[in-house]
């Protein structure tokens, strides 16, 4: 699962001094890379976004494909999938023969992919891409 940090300038610039004295040796470079990783860890909990996944099946054998449109590659034109089977892979935004699955039949994925590390989830209907 990729994030992106959006993170201020002040933050940036916060953050590239503390690194900049840890590489000229001065101060305590423990206490600053400790202080440095809550600064973006916590930066990213406050902007962090729900992640929008989009659930399609497979009439042939109702297997439960996720979609994840904000994991777009604009160099392939893929996107993020995960499916029981398989797990992660690419695949094309417009996955062929699916129809939408309905609550019941994507619960059980939708734990998985919790399970996984998948937090904060917003399960959506249509799949759009933001490029």
């Amino acid at each position: 699962m990729s994030k992106t940090l959006k993170l201020d300038h002040e933050t940036i610039t916060n953050l590239l001094d503390s690194l900049k004295d840890v590489q000229a040796e001065r101060g305590d470079w423990r206490a600053t890379i400790v202080d440095a990783i809550e600064t973006v860890e916590g930066w990213a909990e406050f902007t962090e976004e729900p992640e929008r996944v989009v659930f399609r099946k497979f009439p042939s054998d109702n297997a439960v494909i996720a979609l994840f449109p904000d994991q777009y590659n604009p160099r392939t034109g893929l996107i993020g999938s995960y499916m029981e089977l398989g797990q992660h892979s690419d695949c094309q935004p417009h996955v062929g023969d699916t129809v939408p699955a309905d609550v019941s039949e994507y619960s059980p994925l939708l734990g998985e992919l919790k399970r996984q590390g998948y937090a904060n989830l917003k399960v959506v209907k249509r799949l759009t891409i933001k490029k």
